[in-house]
């Protein structure tokens, strides 16, 4: 026959299953959070399609770089000639635009055109009415002088000046009117008249300076004849 179990001896036996259960509990504890510790460490997985391409700049970042020195480009057409020919050498010249070609084609204006303000004004004055009815009584003066009447001639070249003052054919026509008369010095003064007005006509002026060495010869100043001639020898037509 089996003894019964002291009372002491079942409390114990209880005590240790009880303190197995504990720690059978408490292992498994730890064994689940250090699965989960690890699960939530590992990383995971991602699955990525063949066909995807991730953005630029998405999923790398590079530190910015310095900005480098600017350069500026210069168009092909700013550049200078020289140095389009330099960068071309065998290259053809390019035909210049229509209008500067034309401007080029053009003849360049002759130095014969372009004259002197003082002959312009000459040329105008020639033709005004004052001169036109100035040399009317010019050219009446000149058939009477041939006529061997100076004193009518100085009567009506009085009129030529009268009208036109600045009529240098009715001065010299008067000189040699006066001359005709027989009044040197007279036509010495007419003379002079005539060579201010014809300073800028070499070839009256020239006639001038005979008729005044002329004069002073007949006057007996040999010197004034002498240098009044030289004068005349020394302009250019």
């Amino acid at each position: 026959m089996g003894r019964c179990p002291h009372p002491g001896e079942a409390s114990v036996s209880l005590d240790l299953a009880t303190g197995t259960r504990r720690r059978c509990r408490q292992g498994m504890l730890v064994i689940l959070l250090t699965a989960i510790a690890f699960s939530g460490c590992e990383r995971k997985q991602v699955y990525i399609p063949p066909g995807y391409v991730s953005p630029p700049g998405s999923l790398s970042y590079s530190a910015p770089q310095p900005p480098g020195p600017l350069v500026q480009q210069v168009p092909p057409l700013a550049q200078a000639p020289e140095a389009m020919s330099q960068e071309t050498p065998g290259s053809p010249t390019p035909a210049p635009p229509p209008a500067q070609k034309k401007l080029r084609d053009q003849p360049a204006p002759k130095a014969a055109n372009k004259q002197h303000p003082e002959k312009l004004k000459k040329q105008e004055a020639s033709k005004s009415p004052q001169r036109q009815a100035s040399m009317q009584q010019v050219s009446q003066a000149s058939g009477q002088l041939e006529r061997g009447k100076p004193e009518a001639a100085i009567r009506t070249l009085e009129k030529a000046v009268r009208i036109d003052a600045r009529n240098g054919e009715a001065f010299i026509l008067l000189a040699r009117a006066w001359k005709q008369n027989g009044e040197k010095r007279k036509a010495l003064e007419f003379a002079k008249k005539a060579e201010l007005l014809y300073q800028q006509q070499p070839a009256k002026l020239k006639e001038v300076f005979v008729l005044e060495s002329d004069l002073y010869r007949e006057l007996g100043d040999a010197a004034s004849a002498v240098q009044s001639s030289r004068k005349a020898s020394t302009v250019h037509r």
